[in-house]
């Protein structure tokens, strides 16, 4: 099996063998590839995966533009060659090639990101948000008459609380 580099106008030249089929690989992603074969009415090609998976059965599927990219539509006078799908492709590919060898998809490492961030933005207080936010005000704004007062209308109000509720639980608890 030969691999190269696939691009949109190295798929869009190949052309089918005489008789059989034929495998292009890809070098960015494995076990990805072109597979053209030869037909009575001159063959075809396609976006394909082959392998083994996890339980080492051999797993060949083929990417089609309608069911696996979202984004096409077939419409009148609208088709695309198939160089055009190169990228979704890949990401098809990568995907179905993660799911047989019980590896994570780009949709479960996009939900961990998104954990991540989430559990960032949670785990800041009130406090900590609202001085970030005063640090860039200060940074940015001309008006230093109106950050301090903000920052006063803040220690007035919330500061001041918190450290009697903390001053009223301690004396309470001891």
């Amino acid at each position: 099996m030969s691999k190269t580099c696939l691009t949109p106008e190295i798929v869009d030249a190949l052309t089918s063998p005489s008789k059989g089929e034929s495998w292009l690989g890809d070098n960015h992603v494995e076990h990805f590839g072109v597979r053209t074969w030869a037909g009575k009415k001159g063959g075809g090609k396609a976006y394909a995966i082959r392998l083994r998976d996890q339980f080492g059965i051999l797993v060949r599927e083929t990417f089609d533009p309608i069911r696996d990219y979202r984004l096409y539509r077939w419409e009148q006078g609208w088709e695309k060659p198939l160089g055009y799908f190169l990228r979704p492709a890949r990401a098809w590919a990568s995907d179905r090639v993660a799911i047989h060898l019980g590896l994570r998809t780009s949709a479960d490492r996009q939900h961990r990101e998104w954990q991540k961030r989430k559990n960032r933005v949670l785990a800041v207080t009130l406090e900590k948000a609202f001085d970030q936010r005063l640090k860039a005000l200060r940074r940015k704004s001309r008006n230093h008459l109106y950050v301090d007062h903000i920052q006063t209308w803040w220690d007035l109000t919330f500061r001041r609380k918190s450290f009697m509720l903390r001053f009223a639980t301690c004396r309470y608890a001891c």
